[in-house]
Parts: C-alpha cells; structure tokens; sequence
C-alpha cells in the first residue's frame, strides 16, 4: 500500500509541474503578442499621420490658383480615401493575423489540456488498475491467510485428539498398572507402567511405581534406576527417594539408604514411613558393629528416635511399634519392648507383623516375663508349647 502511495505521488506532481509551465508559457507568449499588436498599431498610426501630413502640405501648395483650388480638393479628397483604405486595410490585416495567432495560441492551449486530460485519464487508469493489482493482492493474502489459520486450526485440533487419545491410554495403562501393582501382581504392573513411560517419557510416576513392581519383584537395581528417573522429572517428589532408600537397604547399602531418607524427610517431614525405615536401616546398621559398643548403642538410640518420629506422626503404625521393640530389647529395656510388642499386635491388621509381636512375646513369656504372660493369658495363647 506504500509503494502505492509512492507511485501515484510520483505520477502526480510531473502532471501539475507540467501543467503550470504551460499555463506560465501561455502568459508569457500572449503578453509578446499584445505588444507585438499594440507595435503594429503604433506604426500604423504613425504611418497614416505622415501620409495626412503629406495631403496636406500638397494642399497648402496648391491652393494659390483659383483654376486649380477645384482640382486641390478632388485630389485632398482622393488621398483622404486612399490613405483610409490603407489605414482600414493595415488595421484589418493586422487584426486578422492578431486573430490568426490568437486562435493558434488558443488551439495550442486546447491541445495541451487535451494531452493532459489523456495523462490524467491514463494516470487514472493506472491508479485504477494498481489499486486493482493491490486489491487482488490483499484478496490472495487474506485468502492465504483464512487458509493457513483453517489448516493450522485443523492441524491443532488434530494434534488436540492425538493428545487426548493418548492421555486416556496413558491414564487407563496408568490406572490398569496401579490395580495390578496393590493386587500384587508385579509382573503384570510392571508391563503396564512400561507401556505408559512409552507413551510418556516424562510420567515420573510411572518410573517410580515401576520402580516398586521391580522392587517387590526384587530386582532391586532395576528399582533403583526406575527411581532415579522418576527423580529427574521431579526432584521434588519425597516418596521416590524413600522408595530408593529402601531397595539400597535391600542391598545392604546402610550408608546410601540413609543418605535417601535423609533427602526425602528434607523435602516431606510428615511422613511417618520414612522415619520408621530410616530407624530400620541404623538398627540393621547397628548389627555390623560391635555389640554394646558406643557406636553400636548410638545406633540403637537414633533407631528409637526415628521410630518416635513415626509414632508421633502415626498413633496407629504397628510396624513402628514392633522395630521400637526391638531396638528397646537390645537396650535390655526389656517392660518397654514388652509395651510396644503388644501395641504392635493389638494395632496391626497385617498377619506378618501380626505373628512377629506374637511370637517375640511368647519368648518373653517362656522367660519368665509377667507382662508377656499376662498377655498370653488374655488371647489364650499356650506360651509354654508355643501354641494357642
């Protein structure tokens, strides 16, 4: 549309510049015309002053005879007819061409409007058919456009199905992995979640409940490496580096293990399990060094602490109290241990744990432990053949 501007202001001014010219060219010759008539006229005038001047002195020279006064007249009044013709014939001759010049003049200025009147019209037509070149222009650019977007708008919405076909594959995959993972089948949750990290390299969830099937299936360095990737997509998630920290204890990496509780109490406090496994790895830690040693029983202390933490956050962990008895028994504490052994299994719906306190109170009771006895009385438990 510029470029337009420009063309038509170029064609423009050549046309009023041009036209001024001739218009200023026109003044100036009509004006040496003017004085060219108004010359001639002069010299007319002049002409015929000196031809009555000459009738008269002939007059004058004449006019002393009497015989010839008649005669003087007649020719007086022949020089007076002869010298008006001349002067009417002067006159006529001089209007005549005046007239002849101004008509050229005339003429010519007509053909110049005419020549300008053709330049305007095909200026016009140029403007005319530029505009036209511009508009068709405008109409195969708008038309380009509504194509592009229509073809963009189709290729988003395309993109927009493709996207929301997968995500409800990954979600169902996603929802199919986690039904197989709770059922205990881990081979089966396992093969899910790989369909699901296939379809999304950046589910970090997925990486991190392969990484439990793995575990469960005790593949504990595929685990680990499951883990770390969930990590990656997100450092912030606290229940991967928990989950890391138990497959290293599994592979009796104490130091590793702890390292991963550590970080995941940093970035979640609140949660009673990883509390409960970090004491579990110092309490297994505790058993690589010398018995009632210093760092063997700071070892024990820091277990305690941690399940502490863990009842606090949980009233209601069996697990807890079961490894919080443990500990205790290694510090011959030995009512207290009694005290969580019997929380544990009075709590605890998981058979496991269930037998585990059960059987640690047995073997207090055959020891002589009132408290232990008294337990196996009230759930009539037979401690003396370990039998209910």
């Amino acid at each position: 549309m510029e470029n337009e501007k420009e063309n038509n202001k170029v064609y423009i001014k050549p046309f009023i510049i041009l036209f001024l010219i001739s218009i200023v060219i026109f003044a100036f010759l009509y004006f040496l015309h003017s004085k060219n008539i108004e010359n001639r006229f002069n010299r007319t005038l002049q002409n015929y002053e000196k031809s009555i001047n000459l009738i008269f002195e002939n007059a004058i020279t004449n006019s002393g005879s009497n015989e010839n006064t008649y005669s003087a007249k007649e020719d007086l009044k022949l020089s007076f007819e002869v010298g008006f013709k001349m002067l009417e014939s002067s006159i006529n001759e001089i209007m005549k061409n005046s007239n002849d010049i101004l008509q050229f003049w005339f003429a010519f200025l007509s053909v110049i409007m005419i020549v300008f009147t053709l330049i305007g019209f095909f200026l016009n037509n140029n403007i005319l058919e530029n505009a036209k070149k511009q508009l068709e222009m405008v109409e195969n650019e708008a038309k380009n456009s509504i194509d592009k977007i229509k073809s963009e708008a189709k290729n988003e919405t395309d993109k927009l199905i493709q996207e929301s076909s997968r995500k409800i594959q990954e979600n169902n995959l996603f929802n199919l992995g986690i039904q197989s993972l709770n059922s205990k089948d881990y081979k089966t949750s396992e093969y899910y979640f790989t369909k699901v990290i296939e379809l999304n390299l950046k589910n970090s969830g997925a990486y991190h409940n392969r990484g439990l099937s793995k575990h469960y299936l005790k593949d504990y360095d595929g685990a680990i490496k499951d883990y770390k990737e969930a990590i990656k997509i997100d450092p912030n998630y606290a229940y991967s580096y928990g989950a890391l920290g138990l497959s290293k204890h599994y592979l009796k990496d104490y130091d590793g293990a702890i390292k991963y509780y550590n970080e995941a109490i940093r970035l979640n406090p609140s949660i009673s399990e990883t509390y409960n496994n970090r004491g579990a790895v110092k309490y297994d830690l505790s058993n690589t060094k010398e018995k009632n040693s210093e760092e063997y029983n700071k070892l024990i202390k820091e277990a305690i602490e941690d399940y502490n933490e863990a009842i606090r956050l949980n009233p209601n962990y069996s697990e807890s109290y079961y490894n919080r008895g443990l500990a205790k028994l290694q510090l011959r504490k030995i009512e207290e241990a009694i005290k969580d052994f019997i929380k544990s299994y009075e709590l605890d719906n998981n058979d496991g744990i269930k037998e585990k306190a059960k059987n640690q109170l047995i073997n207090l009771a055959q020891k002589g432990y009132n408290e232990a006895r008294e337990f196996c009385k009230k759930y009539n438990i037979n401690y003396k053949y370990n039998k209910e």
